[in-house]
C-alpha cells in the first residue's frame, strides 16, 4: 500500500479548530490523503484530477510552454502534491512558513534560492514593513550589514511565501522548479539515480526518448508512451521532493521503479508503525531518499499513467501569431524571462548573495523595466524598451560604482524618452 509521507495529530487538531471557526482561506482544492487517492477507481481519480485542476488549465499550458517542460508532468507533480494535502498544509497557508506551502508544496527557501517567484524591491521592502516596522531602506542605515541581510532574507521569503500560496504562482514556479531539475538531470548523468532511469540526456524536443521503462520487452507504441511517462514522472517527483537525489553518488536505487521497503514494527497498529517511521526519519535510518522515491512511486502509479492515458492537455491550444513580438501575451512572457535573466547577471554584478542587500539599484533598474514592458502597446515602444534594455544593462555592467549607474541609467532615460 502507498503511504502519506507525514502526519501530525496535535498541530491538525489545533488547524482544524482554526478552519471550523473560519480562520483558514477558502480554496479550490480538498484535503486529501494518499490512501483516499488510492482507493479510488481510475474514473474517480480522474474526475477528482479534473476537478483540482480544471480552473487552472490555461495557467498549467501557459507555464509549461514558457519553460519547454511537459504540461502533464506538470499537472501530475501538483496531482501528486495535492493528493498528500492535510489539514497541517493547509494551515501553513494562514501563518508564514519556511517549510513547502500551497498547491504544489514548494519550500519557501527553495523557491528564493531557485529564483521560482518573481520577487521585486517594493514587494521586499513591504514585506520588511510588514514584518519590522520599518522600511527596508531606513532599516539598512541604521542596522549592521549581516543583520540587515539576514532580515531581506526574511523579507524575501515572506515575499515567495505569499506566492505560493496563490495557485497562478504555485503552478508557475512549479514549472520552474522542473525546468531547473532537468537541467541538474542533465548535468549528472552519471550518478545512480539518473542512470537508472536515463539512457542519455532529456531533449527538451522529445523528453520522452531516453527514458527506460519497467516493460523494455513492450512493442505497442500506445503502451510504451504511457509507461515512459509513468518513469518520466517518477524521475522527476522524486528530485522535486529531494533535489540531492540527482547528485548523490553514493548508494544503489535498486530497482528505481518500486516502492522502497517500508519499515515495519510489525504489530499491526497504524499509529505506532507511523512514529516507528517518524523515530526512523530522526535517525536518519531509513532507506536512502525513502519519502523521495515514494512520492515518485505515487505520482508514476497514481496519477502519470492516468493522465497519460486520458491524454490530458496534448498539445494544448496554439500559440498564437503577433505581428511584432509584445503584441501578446507569449512575446512579453519571452522577454520577461529574458529580463529575468539579466536581472540575474546584475545581481552578480553587484552582490553575491542577492540577499546582503547591495542589489538593490539593479532590483530596481529590473522593476522600472518590468512595469515598461507590461505597457508594451505599439511597435514605437517595443523599440524603446529594447533600446532601454540594452542601454540599462550596459550601465549595470560597466559602470564601478552606483552612483555612475544612476547616471547613466538617467542618460539612457533621457535618450530614449518613453513615447505615450
Amino acid at each position: 500500500m502507498l503511504r502519506s509521507y507525514s502526519s501530525s495529530l496535535f498541530f491538525g487538531a489545533v488547524l482544524l479548530a482554526c478552519a471550523i471557526a473560519g480562520a483558514l482561506p477558502a480554496r479550490a482544492w480538498d484535503l486529501m490523503d494518499v490512501d483516499t487517492i488510492e482507493a479510488m477507481s481510475d474514473a474517480d481519480r480522474f474526475a477528482w484530477s479534473r476537478k483540482q485542476l480544471d480552473p487552472y488549465q490555461q495557467q498549467v499550458l501557459e507555464s509549461a510552454r514558457r519553460h519547454n517542460v511537459p504540461p502533464r508532468l506538470l499537472a501530475t507533480i501538483i496531482l501528486n502534491e495535492l493528493a498528500d494535502y492535510g489539514v497541517k498544509d493547509k494551515g501553513q497557508e494562514v501563518a508564514f512558513s519556511e517549510g513547502s506551502v500551497g498547491m504544489a508544496q514548494i519550500n519557501v527557501k527553495r523557491a528564493v534560492d531557485h529564483q521560482l517567484v518573481d520577487i521585486s524591491t517594493r514587494e521586499v521592502d513591504a514585506a520588511w514593513r510588514e514584518r519590522y516596522g520599518l522600511s527596508l531602506l531606513d532599516t539598512l542605515k541604521w542596522f549592521v550589514p549581516s543583520y540587515a541581510s539576514e532580515q531581506m532574507r526574511d523579507a524575501m521569503e515572506l515575499v515567495a511565501w505569499k506566492k505560493l500560496n496563490t495557485p497562478e504562482g504555485a503552478i508557475e514556479a512549479a514549472a520552474r522548479e522542473i525546468d531547473w531539475i532537468i537541467n541538474q538531470i542533465n548535468a549528472n548523468l552519471d550518478k545512480p539515480w539518473t542512470k537508472s532511469l536515463l539512457n542519455g540526456p532529456i531533449d527538451r524536443a522529445d523528453p520522452l526518448a531516453a527514458i527506460r521503462t519497467d516493460a523494455p520487452d513492450e512493442r505497442d507504441p500506445e503502451a510504451i508512451r504511457i509507461n515512459k511517462e509513468r518513469a518520466l514522472a517518477l524521475l522527476i517527483v522524486a528530485a522535486y521532493n529531494s533535489d540531492d537525489i540527482i547528485t548523490n553518488g553514493n548508494w544503489n536505487p535498486g530497482n528505481p521503479f518500486e516502492q522502497p521497503p517500508e519499515p515495519k514494527l510489525g504489530i499491526g497498529i497504524e499509529k505506532l508503525e507511523d512514529a516507528y517511521k517518524a523515530y526512523l526519519r530522526l535517525k536518519g535510518a531509513l532507506p536512502p531518499f525513502y519519502n523521495a522515491r515514494t512520492h515518485g512511486v505515487n505520482a508514476k502509479d497514481l496519477f502519470a499513467g492516468l493522465l497519460a492515458h486520458e491524454r490530458l492537455y496534448d498539445g494544448g491550444p496554439p500559440a498564437r501569431k503577433s505581428p511584432y513580438r509584445f503584441a501578446s501575451r507569449e512575446g512579453k512572457d519571452a522577454m520577461y524571462e529574458k529580463l529575468g535573466l539579466l536581472a540575474k547577471q546584475w545581481d552578480e554584478r553587484w552582490c553575491t548573495p542577492v540577499s546582503s542587500g547591495c542589489g538593490l539599484l539593479p532590483h530596481q533598474t529590473y522593476d522600472s523595466l518590468q512595469a515598461q514592458l507590461w505597457a508594451v502597446g505599439s511597435i514605437q515602444q517595443a523599440q524603446i524598451w529594447e533600446r532601454r534594455l540594452h542601454g540599462y544593462h550596459r550601465c549595470v555592467m560597466e559602470k564601478s560604482s552606483p552612483e555612475e549607474v544612476g547616471r547613466c541609467i538617467a542618460d539612457v532615460d533621457a535618450k530614449y524618452p518613453w513615447p505615450e
